[in-house]
């Protein structure tokens, strides 16, 4: 009798088209919602807005590492200046699958849904769902599939012609998630249950438009200076953004009332990223600059996120020597630095960050200048021209270079690790830890390759660096202070 039950109710959740656990991929396509208002629903007149807004971005290249971007959501009008920069640095990137998380504008729920169809279509084609991935997702709470939230949301598909655009002729799945109403603890298990899927061919948007301001939007907190007051307002929230505050973010957006629209699902990548990737922002408008109306006005800005290493790339430090060469050039015939502009250098993300940089100059093999800096002061572009600059023309030891000179010097850089500090002197390692030692006022350092250069073993090393430091051979057993630091090192003459 309990068995004809059960399976009198199997065969009317089916009738009633409900789903079970081990549904098969679904047939439906989700038509566009917005085609013809919120972009052009003509093929033709799409690809060649499309064009035109990827045309005008500068030359960016992140190296295929981008996991995550924040894109705005508006008209292509509006927002398509700032979404274009966001995609173009996946430009030719193997990307096979995109998460796109957007907010609900209309309607209420509780919960991350996604939808149950095989692909979303625009006027460009159908781009197909990852349904295997998705499935597994909505077996996790609060994962659920909310139709309504769907039919009319722009947020998802505002991206899609962006990206089948920039993935032209590559084959790519999406899982779009519409936000509705979180709390507190869903954050953690929404991030959760994504973080897994993140990996070298994957990209996770989090779409959002920033502060939208006026009276249409029932948020007027200033009424002088509105364009100044704006940029402030939305750096507060970039501001913990891109230094992944989490709870930071929601109290300022709390605090402030900001009307982000897509804020959980920002939080939410916060909660899936961390510190470990490095966040720069892309561009940053409003709306009012570009139809010089405040009264109503909303906030665009584009983020992208790329994880933190070590190691610079060989195109890094090409780009590193070509901006010293420049720089010496530049500096000895006019006495100015280079200008650093994208079509001229590639300056990545791990070029911006700060880091220790000595800048080696030799002349027929002989040192002719050496200064550096020992800690991060200044992102590493900007401290190879610095010191470029400073071992050319500051080091006591040597009279400044002359312009005569410029093609008679070899540039080695070397971009340190941070500094740690020693009790045992067995943990020194001769041709791979460079030596910094305090005693007192007194204070020197040797780079890594130093010790090899002279055949150095770890008593000479500490020797050298305690006479660098303008005191006795053996000043470094009594009461200084070692630390070690790792380099990159790396020549005109022999890049390593």
């Amino acid at each position: 009798m309990k068995r004809t039950v059960i399976l009198l109710v199997i065969i009317l959740l089916l009738v009633a088209g409900f789903a079970l656990p081990n549904e098969k991929t679904p047939t439906k396509v989700r038509k566009s919602a917005i085609a013809g208002s919120w972009y052009p629903a003509d093929k033709a007149e799409l690809q060649k807005m499309l064009s035109s807004l990827f045309s005008r971005v500068p030359k960016v290249n992140f190296y295929g590492e981008v996991r995550a971007l924040i894109v705005p959501h508006a008209g292509y009008q509006y927002s398509g200046p700032a979404a274009a920069m966001a995609y173009a640095t996946i430009r030719g990137e193997d990307i096979r699958r995109v998460i796109i998380m957007g907010p609900t504008h209309y309607t209420y729920f509780h919960g991350v849904s996604i939808p149950k169809v095989k692909a979303y279509e625009t006027p460009l084609g159908e781009v197909p769902l990852d349904w295997e991935k998705a499935r597994k997702l909505l077996k996790h709470k609060p994962f659920t599939t909310y139709p309504e939230a769907h039919k009319r949301e722009h947020s998802v598909e505002i991206q899609l012609p962006l990206l089948q655009t920039i993935l032209a002729g590559k084959k790519f799945t999406i899982i779009p998630m519409v936000f509705g109403e979180l709390s507190e603890k869903d954050y953690d298990k929404v991030a959760k249950a994504i973080a897994p899927l993140i990996d070298e061919h994957t990209l996770i948007v989090a779409s959002s438009d920033f502060v939208h301001y006026g009276r249409r939007f029932n948020y007027t907190p200033f009424t002088k200076e509105i364009k100044k007051n704006l940029q402030k307002l939305n750096y507060g929230a970039i501001e913990r953004i891109v230094n992944f505050d989490f709870t930071g973010f929601l109290k300022y957006k709390k605090d402030t009332g900001a009307t982000i629209c897509g804020f959980r699902p920002i939080a939410t990548l916060l909660k899936i990223l961390d510190k470990n990737y490095y966040a720069e922002v892309l561009s940053y408008y409003t709306s009012g600059e570009i139809t010089g109306n405040y009264t109503d006005c909303v906030s665009y800005t584009s983020i992208c996120f790329t994880p933190r290493r070590e190691k610079l790339l060989p195109q890094e430090k090409e780009t590193l020597l070509k901006l010293a060469r420049d720089t010496l050039r530049s500096y000895l015939t006019e006495k100015k630095s280079p200008n650093v502009t994208l079509d001229r250098y590639d300056i990545t993300p791990k070029l911006l960050e700060k880091s220790g940089v000595f800048v080696t100059l030799k002349k027929k093999g002989k040192l002719r200048g050496c200064i550096g800096y020992i800690q991060g002061v200044l992102p590493i572009y900007q401290a190879v021209i610095a010191n470029t600059i400073n071992a050319a023309t500051r080091d006591p030891r040597f009279p400044p270079m002359k312009p005569s000179e410029i093609d008679k010097v070899e540039i080695e850089i070397s971009v340190l690790t941070p500094l740690k500090k020693i009790s045992d002197i067995s943990e020194i390692e001769v041709g791979k830890h460079g030596l910094y030692l305090v005693k007192g006022a007194n204070a020197g350092l040797l780079l890594p390759q130093v010790a090899t250069e002279f055949g150095w073993n770890r008593r000479q090393f500490l020797e050298a660096v305690s006479e660098k430091a303008g005191l006795e051979k053996d000043a470094w057993k009594r009461g200084a202070e070692i630390y070690i630091f790792e380099a990159q090192v790396f020549s005109e003459k022999k890049k390593h």
